[in-house]
């Protein structure tokens, strides 16, 4: 019927979600007068950079990057290479491979592609646009959010934590960690921040329901840094999550201007927000560079961590919208992408890391690790 809308109370901040036809869909706040904003549709951060695009990311676009011909002598985008520069291959020989704590990922959802097919992988609800179609319900129709489950959590088969520094097998930050997918992006990745919220609410009410040990959401969507994070809804979610004791990592922003600033909900003081680095072909620290794209931040508030960002060999989905949009970032089952999308999916999978071994931190102590680490991320140790 045209013009129907169905409502949904969101407790967690005091509104109401309207479903609507697309182009059409609004949150409609409730008494919280501190968070009525303008609801703005979200994308993914990542950089598409092939020939024809550059390097300055695009509102709606995902993914892309160039081809393996520009690798350094060490591929610094492999999983294989970014474990070890973030030191998380130390914490597998040590014992500690992520196992037993849940990551959140609020993306386009996750496709059973191998390398995420071994049983670590669980979907909460499905809040896309395409979620009254069941074909393609649940299903990653567009690639990002497969490609950050894997970056987090991939493995091609489960193990013992010995077992995953073989080099030969693809193995993601925190091999045994269990990724919760919750679908917010439909087939062209497009997503309004109601629907993030929702994801958000439903993460922050059911972290420890029914088996589930969420301690750790990811969110590599994000918004314009147009308002103060104070007057945005989004932010409001986020904190209640980190009231919760649910560490939340998102991306910083791939504005890809000299202006200093933050997408939201990174400039929101809780949360870690991440930046993208590129190891430029080595494993050492010294040397490396923050991409033009990445957001910075202002002199109030900067990104807590950076991570590896660039050229990063995650899962694909043949055939989907990124996989035929950019053909020239497919390598065989992977996929390049570059952005703070990535960099968050492996602060994302740190966090995992850090929480196996001291389950009782705290959000806030969480941060402070990220924050005492020398760079590139190496507080998964």
């Amino acid at each position: 019927m045209r013009g129907l809308c169905v409502f949904h109370h969101l407790p967690w901040l005091n509104a109401v979600m309207s479903l609507r036809p697309r182009g059409r869909r609004a949150l409609v706040p409730g008494r919280h007068r501190r968070r009525t904003a303008t609801v703005a549709t979200v994308a993914a951060l990542a950089v598409p950079a092939t020939p024809a695009l550059a390097t300055v990311a695009d509102a709606r676009a995902t993914g892309a990057a160039t081809s393996a011909a520009s690798d350094a002598v060490v591929d610094t985008g492999s999983l294989d290479a970014i474990t070890s520069i973030i030191h998380a291959r130390e914490s597998w020989a040590a014992g500690y491979t992520g196992k037993g704590v849940d990551v959140a990922v609020i993306d386009t959802g996750v496709a059973p592609v191998q390398g995420l097919a071994s049983g670590n992988v669980i979907n909460g609800p499905d809040l896309s646009f395409n979620s009254v179609h069941p074909d393609v319900r649940y299903k990653d129709a567009y690639g990002h959010g497969t490609h950050m489950a894997s970056i987090i959590a991939g493995r091609d088969q489960a193990g013992s934590p010995s077992s995953y520094l073989d080099r030969t097998h693809f193995t993601g930050v925190a091999p045994d960690a269990r990724i919760v997918s919750l679908k917010v992006g439909s087939a062209d990745g497009s997503a309004d921040v109601s629907q993030v919220i929702a994801a958000i609410g439903w993460v922050t009410e059911h972290a420890h329901s029914n088996g589930l040990n969420i301690r750790v959401l990811n969110l590599s969507y994000g918004t314009p840094a147009g308002q103060d994070y104070s007057a945005d809804p989004l932010a409001y979610a986020i904190e209640t999550a980190w009231r919760k004791g649910i560490v939340v990592v998102v991306s910083g922003g791939n504005d890809g201007t000299s202006l200093q600033s933050l997408a939201n909900p990174a400039q929101d003081p809780p949360v870690i927000a991440v930046g993208a680095e590129d190891p430029v072909g080595t494993e050492q620290s010294l040397d490396d560079t923050v991409p033009a794209f990445s957001d910075r931040g202002t002199p109030l508030r900067h990104v807590d961590v950076v991570a590896p960002g660039m050229h990063v060999l995650g899962l694909r989905v043949r055939n989907g919208y990124v996989d035929q949009a950019f053909p020239s970032a497919q390598a065989g089952r992977f996929f390049r992408g570059s952005g703070t999308s990535q960099a968050a999916a492996v602060a994302s999978g740190a966090a995992a890391l850090l929480l196996q071994r001291n389950p009782a931190l705290t959000p806030d102590r969480s941060r402070c690790c990220s924050l005492r680490a020398p760079p590139p991320s190496r507080w998964a140790r």
